[in-house]
C-alpha cells in the first residue's frame, strides 16, 4: 500500500506516461481508468447531497481530451 497519495501520483507517473513503449492512446486510457478509480475513492468522501450527477472536473477533462483525439484520428482518415 502508498504510503500517501503523493507516493501513488509519482508511481504512476513514472510507470505509465514517462514508458515511452506505450502509445498515447494507451496511456490516455490508463491515465481514465486511474481517475475514475481516484474519483470514486474520492466520492466517498462526499456527503449524499453533495453529490451530482456530473463527473468531476479531471475525469471530464480527459474523457474531452480522449473524445477530441478520437475525432483527429477520424479526420485524418477521410
Amino acid at each position: 500500500m502508498h504510503s500517501n497519495s503523493s507516493d501513488y501520483i509519482q508511481e504512476f507517473y513514472e510507470l505509465t506516461l514517462l514508458d515511452d513503449t506505450k502509445t498515447i492512446q494507451q496511456k490516455t486510457v490508463e491515465t481514465l481508468q486511474i481517475a475514475s478509480k481516484w474519483e470514486q475513492e474520492n466520492s466517498l468522501k462526499i456527503s449524499d447531497s453533495d453529490r451530482g450527477t456530473a463527473l468531476l472536473p479531471l475525469t471530464q477533462a480527459l474523457i474531452n481530451l480522449k473524445e477530441q483525439q478520437e475525432i483527429a484520428e477520424i479526420n485524418q482518415v477521410c
